[in-house]
């Protein structure tokens, strides 16, 4: 078997042949139309700014568990009995907003019956 070949060969293309060539190449090496529309939403949602890429929005009970530094348990327990913020469903998951329930801690954790998010202050 022969090793590679090597062509050499030179084109001459017109200016406007130049202008759709650029717009060829540009397109294949650049982010799928998906990912470009998400990066888009992404930075609109945070003011132009990028997002931190390991924050999220919503924090499942784990996590708000782990931000808390209580159990999950205690967690569904206050949910419960009404100590803490509502989570919302999305579908059959239950998520917390996280900034709501940061701005809760700060506001020295009232219970959801004094708890006017996003007013409070």
């Amino acid at each position: 078997m022969a090793g590679p070949i090597k062509l050499q060969f030179e084109v001459t293309i017109n200016e406007e042949n130049v202008e759709l060539l650029k717009s060829l190449l540009i397109n294949r090496t650049s982010k799928p139309d998906y990912e470009r529309r998400a990066e888009n939403s992404r930075k609109a949602i945070f003011a132009g700014e990028v997002p931190p890429i390991d924050e999220s929005l919503l924090v499942n009970s784990r996590e708000l568990a782990e931000m808390l530094d209580l159990s999950e348990r205690t967690i569904h327990s206050m949910w419960k009995k009404k100590e803490m913020p509502a989570p919302i469903r999305i579908g059959r998951a239950v998520r917390w907003v996280k900034e709501e329930m940061q701005a809760w801690v700060n506001h020295h954790c009232p219970p959801a019956s004094e708890w006017n998010w996003p007013t409070s202050q």
